[in-house]
């Protein structure tokens, strides 16, 4: 009786080695996600009240992390040394 389930436990191990994992557990495929930028890109946001009358604009650039975050130095708008891109807002509706 005992050798029986020896035998029983031993195939069954055997069997259950060569199935998927996916058919005893449903897993969410965890897709990864996609950085928002990529390293070095940079926008201008759009000028606000003070931008219009004084032509500097905030300038965003991406860091390592895949985010955007606000620049050190604005920029010039009349110069022309700004960066052509417009930040898209992060405000949901």
């Amino acid at each position: 009786m005992i050798k029986k389930i020896v035998i029983a436990a031993g195939i069954s191990a055997i069997a259950l080695s060569f199935a998927s994992t996916e058919s005893f557990a449903k897993r969410k495929s965890h897709k990864a996600k996609q950085p928002k930028c990529s390293t070095g890109q940079m926008c201008t946001v759009k000028l606000d009240k003070t931008g219009r009358v004084t032509r500097w604009a905030q300038v965003k650039e991406c860091n390592y992390k895949g985010t955007m975050s606000t620049g050190v130095f604005p920029c010039y708008t009349p110069s022309g040394m700004c960066p052509a891109a417009t930040c898209k807002s992060s405000k949901k509706k």
